[in-house]
């Protein structure tokens, strides 16, 4: 198997003469391991409707060599997330995804968190679900 390469040409102009060098640069073709996740899915209790949950952590560790970025961090339904993985993890290194559920009706919701990242595995998905439920008539009346 051949590395792979970038071919490249740089034209030069001297005085009258236009030059054209070739010339090829490897390639960089490293592919960054999947981040172990410490949960590939949540499950929320039930949730008064238009209140939010306590939010619950996704711990995403770096397994590889090469440094990962966390580009996004995607949220569906009434789920939002939140995290602190604004810097490259090198290995071993860990950050912090807090996901909330803010229902607003009642009844059983499913939806996801999607991480965009460096990985060659990207994007990853957690399945996530809660139940709303309505306001109790004493808090309805106030």
């Amino acid at each position: 198997m051949r590395a792979a390469k970038i071919a490249c040409w740089l034209f030069l102009l001297v005085g009258d003469g236009l030059f054209l060098l070739s010339f090829d640069l490897p390639a960089r073709t490293e592919v960054t391991a999947a981040p172990h996740l410490s949960s590939v899915s949540l499950t929320f209790a039930a949730q008064v409707v238009d209140t939010s949950s306590v939010p619950k952590a996704i711990v995403i560790t770096n397994q590889s060599s090469s440094a990962l970025f966390v580009f996004e961090v995607r949220a569906s339904a009434d789920f939002a997330a939140r995290h602190n993985c604004s810097r490259p993890l090198r290995r071993g290194h860990s950050c912090q995804i807090l996901v909330t559920f803010s229902p607003s009706f009642p009844g059983t919701e499913q939806g996801t968190i999607k991480i965009f990242d460096s990985s060659g595995t990207s994007p990853h998905t957690i399945t996530v679900s809660g139940a709303g439920t309505a306001p109790s008539k004493e808090r309805a009346s106030q």
